[in-house]
């Protein structure tokens, strides 16, 4: 019997040692390693004339999601509205800011080009003014472009324009900023031309959209692909007359991240939070409680079962009988 003892409580503890080992690897999972990156390119255009600018540039430097956010908005400080520079200054209706999952940097140079980069291409034809980035470097330990947008729209853009509403669809992760959600393409189309007549004089609104094929964008299609997201957005623009500065990037990096679960929306419901986002904090902890959880539980039934079989004492196998 001692030797039996022995063993359960050896046994006791190899399940106490296997569940504090997944908890830190479940931690090690959800907390970002610094290594992860990836360079995908960025283009931003406008269909208003930006003064003091080239028409058609290109900015082959390596940006970081803060740089780029930051050169995006020192582009928005030149644009006007109209080519007229005696008729004063007017800022754009609408900063657009679409982040993929698709697009690389070696994609743009392949012979094929996806929907994604046929739709940018017509798009970017048109207008007045573009800037394109090759190189822009996203870090699985860095704030997403997103993230780095949403930040600083107050403290970098609204400097020198007048911020009306920031509105953010898909995806995204914006933390506890105070943002209007849209759900949907429908709804993003109905909130594009909605704002056309509702917008007060010189505001500027801001619109992020983080794709993920994940989402339902209540189109007609089972599949809605990156391309034809971007598509939709950009003709409701069009079809509304909103003058607009618009901004594409990719973020395939985003994919890898795990979908919410029970756990983060409970956390974020606790917040008081007006947006239904996890930012990584959140999601760390989440799934760092989730494995303790688990592990809890495991122990417990092990428990459990050790306890049942020290209350049964029936006979051994081969014991012999006291009254043979």
């Amino acid at each position: 019997m001692a030797r039996r003892c022995r063993a359960m409580e050896s046994a006791l503890l190899a399940f106490l040692l296997l569940g504090v080992l997944s908890v830190h690897v479940v931690a090690a999972h959800a907390l970002p390693d610094g290594h992860s990156t990836t360079v995908t390119p960025a283009f931003v255009w406008s269909d208003l004339r930006c003064f003091g600018e080239q028409d058609r540039s290109f900015n082959y430097e390596s940006q970081s999601s803060d740089s780029l956010v930051d050169t995006v908005f020192h582009a928005f400080g030149s644009c006007e509205v109209t080519q007229d520079v005696s008729q004063g200054k007017a800022n754009p209706e609408m900063v657009v800011a679409f982040i993929g999952r698709e697009l690389r940097s070696e994609d743009i140079s392949r012979s094929q080009f996806s929907d994604v980069l046929m739709t940018l291409q017509e798009s970017i034809a048109g207008t007045k003014y573009s800037l394109s980035f090759p190189y822009v470097t996203v870090a699985s330990n860095r704030a997403s472009v997103g993230e780095s947008l949403i930040s600083n729209v107050q403290k970098k853009l609204g400097a020198g324009s007048k911020i009306g509403q920031v509105a953010v669809s898909g995806s995204c992760s914006v933390g506890r900023h105070d943002v209007k959600r849209l759900t949907g393409v429908p709804d993003i189309e109905a909130y594009i031309a909605g704002r056309k007549t509702s917008r007060a004089q010189e505001e500027t609104d801001v619109l992020l959209i983080c794709y993920s094929p994940a989402l339902d964008w209540n189109l007609a299609s089972v599949y809605t692909s990156e391309g034809k997201v971007l598509e939709e957005v950009l003709s409701a623009l069009k079809s509304s007359g909103t003058s607009n500065f618009v901004m594409y990037t990719s973020d395939p990096l985003a994919s890898t991240q795990k979908h919410y679960g029970i756990l983060e929306r409970h956390l974020l419901d606790g917040t008081g939070n007006a947006t239904t986002d996890c930012d990584a904090l959140c999601r760390s902890r989440a799934v760092i409680l989730e494995g303790i959880f688990v592990a809890i539980t495991l122990i417990t039934i092990l428990v459990s079962g050790i306890c049942c079989m020290k209350a049964v004492k029936s006979p051994s196998r081969f014991e012999v009988s006291k009254e043979s």
